[in-house]
């Protein structure tokens, strides 16, 4: 693993978020644009990577098999920078592992903004960088037997003018396509199996499907990436 360490001055914040303050459980990162995604829940063997931001902006947390601290600075209700990063280099011994957390903890060296988002019973934490990676965590540990996940087929991805949603078992009610640091671009309500995208930039795109069991159990909403090309 490749570590590096930045150093700067902590500063005042201005009306931070007091949610941030808490636990954080990792579900997905992208370093950056185009770089590989990271689903934290299809990684084997199972990992649960962690992020604890407390109240004077100084954070820690673990990955697959190694820890972290470090602090934020100029920590706004929607901005934040890191300023201090380190970690341990341990060899995972597993590349999958490994490879993650060298993902994971790139991302963490170069945080820039954050939005929480009320996701099913829990909160969830977007935060974004400058090279238009996403990081997204809830504060529900997904380690429960009651979670059900069922997969849904987006394609193709990458997509040009326009993809498509298919799910066996399940009925989709409305999809949002939210930017990077998860600002709502778009909301569809009908006519969900086929999205049309030519309203949209090139880019990283986030989607948030809300669909329940056609038995009618609600289950919170999948997030996904979908990364557009048309120029």
């Amino acid at each position: 693993l490749t570590i590096s360490i930045i150093y700067g001055t902590t500063c005042l914040s201005q009306n931070p978020d007091p949610q941030l303050f808490q636990t954080w459980y990792l579900t997905f990162v992208q370093a950056a644009d185009l770089a590989t995604s990271y689903n934290v829940s299809e990684i084997e063997p199972q990992i649960t990577p962690t992020l604890i931001i407390n109240e004077d902006f100084n954070f820690n947390g673990g990955g697959a098999c190694n820890a972290f601290e470090g602090a934020f600075t100029n920590v706004s209700s929607d901005y934040l920078e890191t300023s201090i990063f380190t970690s341990t280099a341990n060899d995972c011994n597993i590349q999958i592992h490994n490879s993650f957390e060298s993902s994971y903890f790139g991302f963490l060296q170069y945080a820039s903004s954050y939005q929480i988002v009320s996701q099913g019973e829990g909160l969830q934490l977007i935060i974004g960088n400058p090279f238009f990676g996403t990081a997204l965590f809830t504060n529900i540990t997904m380690n429960t037997t009651d979670f059900y996940y069922t997969p849904i087929t987006i394609f193709p991805n990458p997509a040009n003018t326009e993809f498509y949603i298919m799910s066996a078992n399940e009925n989709i009610s409305k999809v949002q396509i939210m930017n990077s640091v998860g600002q709502n671009i778009k909301t569809i309500n009908s006519d969900l199996e086929r999205i049309d995208i030519t309203s949209l930039s090139s880019g990283i795109y986030l989607l948030k499907i809300n669909h329940h069991l056609l038995k009618k159990i609600t289950i919170a909403p999948n997030i996904v990436n979908i990364i557009t090309t048309r120029r």
